[in-house]
């Protein structure tokens, strides 16, 4: 299968549960196979002894020490998730976003919270907040938004006022991935509107950009209409950011 997917045009990012191996050769050489040329994302069943006893009840298989397959995971160029959360929200960022060409987030936001929980994020997962350059600062404060980041639209900002920004956000030279976060049921937002502008720079940015946005029902449909667009989208700044490190650690090695 490893074979066939490092192949398949349409097949952007790969992800595998493994309990056990019997060929570990085999899977390393078809490992590198994918990782050359796109991500695959692996998650290592019965690391513990009580998760080994019930992968060998489960399908017979050896689970083997879980330093080793690490090590060999590792080796072969994988992205290691440790639990089925990160499993998921790596797949959903490799799946849907373009190459990240450095460590630099740039973060748009209309809750002040989320965008001191995600400037924590990025400084805790080894990332930097961009600085924007001279032409992003004088845009945004002819916009009278904050001109640093994360740069925060505050709780009465306009779906007009959001794409202003994200566009700037796009330009700006010194901003590797955009951090998108927004609560869609805020008074001044009108969902039709934020989805259009959120496709537009989905179609026209070359770099990733990653949503977040929670909070409330609505939240989740508006989560569930920017997947559809091809963008990913969680639930909350931490495991975002923790899937742009993954996503800008894997493009670091190739390139």
């Amino acid at each position: 299968l490893l074979n066939y997917l490092a192949q398949d045009k349409s097949t952007t990012a790969v992800c595998i549960y493994v309990e056990g191996l019997k060929d570990g050769h085999a899977f390393l050489d078809a490992a590198r196979k994918v990782t050359r040329k796109k991500p695959l994302v692996v998650l290592k069943g019965g690391v513990t002894a009580t998760g080994a006893k019930a992968a060998l009840s489960h399908t017979a298989s050896l689970a083997g020490d879980g330093a080793v397959y690490k090590g060999a995971f590792l080796q072969a160029g994988c992205v290691i998730a440790n639990n089925l959360e990160e499993f998921v929200d790596f797949a959903e960022i490799f799946a849907k976003s373009s190459r990240a060409l450095g460590h630099r987030v740039g973060i748009i936001t209309n809750s002040g919270g989320h965008g001191i929980l995600a400037s924590d994020a990025v400084e805790q997962f080894g990332l930097q907040l961009a600085h924007f350059d001279l032409k992003t600062k004088r845009k945004l404060a002819s916009l009278e938004v904050p001109i640093h980041n994360p740069l925060d639209l505050l709780g009465d900002a306009t779906s007009e006022k959001y794409e202003a920004a994200l566009d700037t956000l796009v330009s700006d030279n010194n901003v590797d991935v955009i951090l998108l976060m927004l609560l869609p049921q805020t008074p001044r937002l009108v969902a039709e509107t934020l989805l259009l502008f959120i496709k537009k720079a989905k179609e026209t940015s070359r770099k990733p950009i990653v949503c977040v946005t929670s909070g409330s029902t609505f939240a989740e449909h508006i989560k569930l209409e920017v997947e559809k667009i091809g963008l990913p989208c969680y639930h909350f700044p931490e495991e975002a950011v923790r899937a742009i490190k993954k996503l800008v650690d894997f493009w670091a090695r190739r390139s």
